[in-house]
Formats: C-alpha cells, structure tokens, sequence
C-alpha cells in the first residue's frame, strides 16, 4: 500500500460560442410565454399612445371651447345690460371682459379683434360673437396624424335689456 496514487488529468472545458447559440436564445425567448407579452405589448404600445393622446387633446380642446363660449355668453349679458351697446366704448369694454373672462388652457390668448358685438336691426338682441380661434394641440402625435389646428367660434345672444 505504501504505493503512489494517480489521478486522472482534467482538461479544461472549452466552449465553442457560435451565432447559432444566440438564434436559440432568440428562438426560445420567441417561444415563451414571456417572449409572446414582450411582442404584444410592442404591438400594441403605439396604438395606445395614440389613444391617449387623442383623449388628452380632445379633452382639452373642449375645455377651450366651453371657456370660449361662456366668455362670449358673459360678455352677451353683460352687452345686453349696457345704456348703448352700439357705443364703441362700450363695445371696447364688452371686448375686454370677454377677452379677459377666456382661459386658452396653455394655448394662444384671444385677441379683441377676434370678437365682435352687434345688435340685431330690430334692436332687441345684442350677440357677442367669438370667431376664428386657432385650437393647437399640445401633444406631439396629433400633427403626425394630420390634426394640426382646429378653428373655434361661438355665438351668444341676449334681448337688450332697454330696447325700444
């Protein structure tokens, strides 16, 4: 017993690494479950941005609309209160509080030229008239779909208060 043991050389393994190797990978990522979600959920991503976004600026482009027409339904009661709507001071004020009442929600402000106040030949009804405001949409998806801008007006009447 006293003799010598030996032990059986090891070598060290080497691994061929080829392209194959990483198209199974592919291969079975594709075949899983996981795989599956990952290409579904590429799928579906764009069309849910798209959604969104269209819901965002449809929503705020209601809410511009709204605030227009309550400003230019103000400034119709407002001018059919007055002494003389026919005045231009007093049209310049009717002006100012309809400019003044309007919340853009981040867009463009409203100009006075883009209002107008008349009175109808009758005299009895006095119409404030909000005409050509450019909507923009704030989501960059919108103008890539062909929604650039979209052109608001609103229309309020009120019978003068003081007519004849």
């Amino acid at each position: 017993m006293g003799g010598r043991v030996t032990r059986p050389v090891t070598r060290p393994v080497t691994r061929r690494v080829t392209r194959s190797r990483g198209r199974a990978s592919l291969r079975r990522l594709a075949r899983s479950e996981r795989g599956a979600a990952v290409v579904e959920f590429a799928v579906v991503l764009p069309v849910l941005l798209i959604l969104i976004t269209g819901i965002i600026d449809f929503g705020r482009m209601y809410a511009v609309a709204a605030s227009l027409a309550a400003a230019a339904h103000d400034g119709a009661r407002m001018g059919a209160a007055l002494a003389d709507p026919r005045d231009a001071a007093q049209v310049a004020a009717v002006r100012a509080r309809v400019v003044g009442l309007f919340q853009p929600m981040g867009g463009d402000p409203l100009t006075p030229a883009g209002v107008a106040v008349a009175l109808d030949p009758t005299g009895t009804w006095v119409t404030v008239t909000v005409s050509n405001y450019t909507y923009r949409p704030v989501t960059p998806i919108a103008p890539l779909i062909g929604l650039g801008t979209v052109t608001l007006n609103r229309t309020a009447s009120f019978r003068w208060e003081r007519s004849p």
